[in-house]
């Protein structure tokens, strides 16, 4: 990464512009004062290239610069903010000079930031019977959840895709893919089932990673998988037979529920397994493909148009299927019990049955 040497740059002149061009932004990390002229890049060094390359792939995510002034045949002449550039270097390794807009000011949010995240108020957070399940994450990772600034761009990921932070607000780089790493194991592992049990009654037409889960699920669900570094006051929020290694365990001890679960339901999977029961085949795409409230907390794995199907928890499903559009249990109980496709998650539906329905 660059050196912080900035000698002979006219720091008065660069932090006072809107924009700077993708070569001047590139010669400034360098510590270097912008020639006048473009270079050719094939002209230039392998190391130089490469950090080319990193820069232009960084200026297409919003969560860390916003609209570029683009040049489409010279991408060396798209113009962005410098200070924006300045908060991705640091985040990336970059060591900037003091003058660097907005650098020093960072750094001392930077370390501001990381006082207050080392003062998590860990009583107050076990005494919540329920938190959202990003804040879980986040102490999970030994994060304060409120150290975390949602990003004023998040809008433009679209609807049920957020909560969104700004990469900065993180402790480091490496906390942050960590955080989003953990996030998306805990989203797929929260639904009406377990092992993670979304609260339907605040979760009905909220974004799963905003829905209200028990602090404890989540963290013993960390502690089941083996995820390093769970700090001590969360562990000690369960029972030792929880916390237990998997050689320690006593023997009536149960299995992880994770490992038993079958693997979720595409959409054109469950369009087939209900088919019939509220709508044909067909039918059942148009709700899937608009997931109106009912459903919404339904889906496990959200998919991406023409990358993947979205995936579902067919349980769930039936569950609302009874609730929202008056389908008797019995028919329900009957698919799961005929459909291959539902057969594996018979005991689950079973089980799920017995204790939020009454008998028919």
């Amino acid at each position: 990464m660059a050196k912080s040497k900035s000698e002979g740059i006219d720091w008065g002149h660069w932090a006072n512009l809107r924009k700077v061009r993708v070569y001047e932004a590139l010669a400034l990390l360098d510590g270097q004062e912008p020639p006048e002229d473009c270079p050719d890049a094939d002209d230039e060094s392998p190391a130089y290239r490469k950090r080319m390359r990193l820069l232009l792939d960084a200026l297409s995510n919003r969560e860390w610069f916003g609209p570029l002034t683009l040049n489409i045949s010279e991408p060396l002449l798209h113009g962005l903010n410098l200070a924006e550039l300045g908060r991705w270097a640091r985040a990336n390794g970059y060591t900037l000079p003091d003058e660097f807009p907005c650098a020093a000011a960072q750094a001392g949010a930077v370390q501001a930031s990381a006082i207050t995240r080392s003062v998590i108020p860990w009583k107050l957070w076990a005494s919540v019977p329920h938190v959202q399940l990003w804040q879980a994450v986040a102490l999970v990772l030994n994060i304060e959840p409120s150290s975390l600034k949602r990003s004023g761009l998040a809008w433009m990921a679209g609807p049920g895709r957020g909560p969104i932070f700004e990469p900065h607000s993180f402790p480091s780089a490496t906390s942050r893919d960590d955080f989003n790493t953990a996030l998306e194991f805990a989203e797929r592992a929260a639904n009406v089932t377990g092992p993670i049990h979304l609260n339907t009654g605040l979760a009905v037409g909220m974004n799963k990673r905003e829905a209200q889960v028990s602090l404890r699920e989540v963290v013993a669900y960390f502690i089941a998988g083996d995820w390093p570094g769970i700090p001590l006051q969360l562990v000690d929020l369960l029972p030792p037979s929880t916390t237990a290694k998997a050689g320690e365990q006593p023997p009536d001890a149960l299995p992880p529920i994770a490992a038993t679960r079958p693997e979720p339901l595409t959409t054109g999977h469950i369009a087939n397994c209900f088919n019939g029961l509220g709508w044909d085949e067909k039918g059942w795409k148009k709700p899937l493909a608009d997931k109106p409230k009912w459903l919404q907390s339904c889906v496990e794995v959200e998919g991406r148009r023409g990358v993947r199907e979205t995936e579902w928890n067919p349980v769930c499903i039936g569950a609302a299927l009874h609730r929202q559009k008056g389908i008797a249990i019995r028919t329900v109980r009957a698919r799961f019990q005929a459909h291959h496709l539902l057969k594996p998650w018979l005991e689950l539906w079973q089980d799920y049955e017995a204790e939020n329905f009454d008998p028919e």
